[in-house]
């Protein structure tokens, strides 16, 4: 059962989309617009399987083709649409997760394709001996921006928990 905040939560996700691009609420000019599409397009996936709706599914369609057109070719996602060819393990495993959501709401698209992209892309900065997931390439550390330096990236293994993260989504065993 949806409470009420969540009612108005996914209101104003729906108020606040492009009803005709499908895009969620941000600036494509913020570097990481993509995070806001891909969290709030999530949203509305776990909102559609809880508590189907038509308004909403009609949405989320529209959000997941924005999520389509945002991936590399055979690849995973980064901050572009369109995709300028790189990828990275933290888009791409929240694209994943967004996905997932909205094909467990019954939204019928491809999604095999691409998430047979995010496996490639994931398995290739994975380092085969100890299984740690590097950022964007194989054995990069996460990303920082300015005013998140005071977390050292030496310390944290943030890409490879989202790797495993989508890894598992994607139907990789645990045991692997």
């Amino acid at each position: 059962p949806s409470t009420p905040a969540v009612a108005r939560g996914i209101g104003w996700l729906l108020a606040n989309q492009s009803s005709t691009t499908g895009e969620m609420p941000s600036s494509k000019e913020a570097h990481d617009w993509i995070y806001s599409h891909l969290l709030a397009t999530l949203a509305l996936g776990e909102a559609q399987a809880l508590r189907p709706s038509p308004a909403v599914k009609d949405r989320l369609a529209l959000a997941v083709e924005v999520i389509f057109a945002a991936q590399n070719p055979e690849a995973g996602w980064r901050y572009e649409s369109p995709p300028m060819g790189e990828s990275d393990t933290s888009v791409t495993a929240w694209a994943v997760a967004a996905l997932f959501a909205a094909r467990a709401a019954g939204i019928e698209a491809d999604f095999e394709t691409a998430f047979e992209g995010a496996r490639s892309c994931i398995y290739k900065v994975t380092e085969p001996e100890t299984g740690r997931i590097g950022y964007s390439n194989l054995g990069e550390l996460s990303a920082r921006t300015p005013e998140n330096e005071r977390f050292p990236r030496e310390k944290g293994e943030a890409m490879t928990a989202a790797g495993l993260f989508a890894r598992r989504l994607l139907g990789v065993p645990s045991s692997d």
